[in-house]
């Protein structure tokens, strides 16, 4: 191996696409931690970037660390110069790019850190830096000067940042604190990246709490690794080609709205369009059941299909690079809303009633007067499940490039 990232379960790290796309193969390596010593002893490699929870283990290993490195005390990037192995803190770059270009103003700020690992020391060594006010490190096992996640409310915080695995795919979802506890919260950063949308992050969405995810960090950092493998520098428009690409790679397209409104129809040709997957839920249903959604409900209820359309919104939750057409009612519940906005841009397709297509085979929309009744029960609802609306026409072209468009406006920003 000449470049990759070790780990204890590395299996859905982004790493690798972002080091590839720089121009060299990088590979993933998941390790336990009796097999650090053996990896170590061959050196088998020319750069290396380390995750969780080996940023600090890996330090006994190297025979020089940078400045940041012995400061902080954490180490994720190691270079292999002819045998001499060389330690980088890399994620002080990530993490101090990450505030800066989404231009949190952190100078004389009360910040809550969620964590007390590797992290959350990266984190404050940057938040010093950045000239915060008051930095608190909230653990579930507090040591002298933390506090728990139960005595949190009582500070007076401006910004809360994530280091816990909490929300990463493969590890608990829930959330650690109420963010509506806090009266002035201003921003909350979320370090974890897999999925890109995690359950506290989609919470202070929904507070209108300015949010941001570790996509930024996870990049600049292997940017900043990059450099040191290859003693080259690398540019901003590359930095900034590598997040859209990513960004188009893993975001679903997630389609809301009421039958009969196009989902599927445009949904194909969106799919089509970015070279993504096509799920149609209610048809993975139908085929799961081998029976009709009018056949459904008449037989088992309304209540068995619902039960069926959550398990599939938790079954996609982790998955990317789709284009999801969901049932017309997905919304009822909110922890389908949930799955899907875990890695999904959720757009709610609307339209005047006149233009929807009616169908004898959808049971609770057979003609215009059931149509309008669930569209008036249900249309705050998909306003408040959705991240951007999008009112259509009988333009099918008009309307694919209209979503086009808001998944580019994403994708650039």
């Amino acid at each position: 191996m000449k470049y990759g990232l070790i780990g204890k379960d590395v299996r859905n790290s982004f790493s690798k696409s972002i080091h590839e796309q720089i121009g060299y193969e990088y590979d993933l390596i998941s390790l336990k931690e009796e097999e650090l010593n053996e990896f170590f002893k061959n050196k088998d490699f020319k750069g290396i970037n380390v995750t969780i929870p080996y940023k600090q283990s890996v330090i006994k290993y190297l025979d020089y660390v940078s400045p940041s490195v012995e400061k902080i005390g954490v180490c994720n990037c190691i270079v292999n110069e002819k045998g001499i192995l060389k330690g980088y803190n890399t994620d002080y770059d990530g993490v101090m790019y990450l505030i800066k270009k989404n231009n949190f103003d952190l100078k004389n700020k009360n910040v809550l850190i969620l964590g007390s690992g590797g992290t959350c020391k990266t984190v404050s060594c940057v938040l010093e830096d950045l000239f915060v006010q008051n930095i608190y490190v909230a653990s579930r096992s507090p040591k002298e000067n933390q506090y728990s996640y139960q005595d949190v409310y009582n500070l007076d915080i401006d910004f809360i940042v994530n280091t816990t695995p909490n929300g990463m795919i493969g590890y608990s979802d829930d959330i650690l604190i109420d963010l509506s506890k806090f009266n002035k919260l201003e921003g909350v950063i979320d370090v974890i990246y897999n999925p890109l949308r995690t359950s506290l992050l989609n919470e202070a969405n929904k507070l209108d709490i300015q949010s941001v995810n570790g996509l930024d960090m996870l990049i600049y950092q292997a940017i900043r690794a990059s450099e040191l493998f290859t003693n080259s520098k690398i540019s901003d428009e590359v930095i900034s080609n590598i997040k859209s690409k990513i960004l188009l790679d893993k975001l679903n397209i997630v389609l809301i709205g009421l039958p009969g409104v196009g989902k599927t129809t445009l949904g194909k040709l969106v799919a089509e369009q970015f070279n993504k997957e096509f799920v149609d839920m209610d048809s993975l249903i139908v085929n799961k059941e081998n029976m009709s959604i009018k056949e459904i409900f008449d037989r088992y209820g309304e209540a068995y299909f619902r039960n069926l359309e959550s398990n599939l919104c938790k079954e996609l939750e982790s998955k990317n690079n789709l284009v999801i057409s969901t049932g017309g009612g997905v919304i009822l519940n909110k922890e389908n809303v949930k799955s899907l906005a875990k890695n999904g841009l959720i757009i709610f397709l609307d339209k005047e009633l006149d233009l929807f297509t009616l169908s004898d085979e959808r049971p609770l929309t057979k003609n215009k007067e059931e149509l309008k009744k669930i569209r008036d029960l249900r249309y705050n609802l998909y306003l408040s499940s959705c991240d951007v609306l999008i009112n259509l026409n009988n333009n099918l072209d008009k309307n694919k490039e209209r979503i086009m468009e808001v998944v580019y406006e994403i994708i650039n920003c």
